[in-house]
């Protein structure tokens, strides 16, 4: 998930400086966020470990 994650990040931020001047930060999506990258990489990581999480507890449960 991280892996992925990074590299829709690397690829977004690959393409801005392509892109014309006038539609470059619409494209990059931050919206005014320089920690946008940042922080969707820490959501994407979060969201693995509940996941992994999630996963083991219920294994563990049907196991039981």
């Amino acid at each position: 998930m991280l892996s992925t994650g990074a590299l829709c990040e690397v690829l977004e931020g690959m393409l801005t400086p392509m892109a014309d001047p006038a539609i470059a930060d619409d494209y990059n999506g931050q919206q005014g966020d320089m920690w946008d990258a940042q922080k969707d990489m820490a959501l994407a990581f979060l969201g693995a470990i509940l996941a992994a999480l999630l996963t083991r507890f219920s294994e563990r449960r049907r196991h039981a």
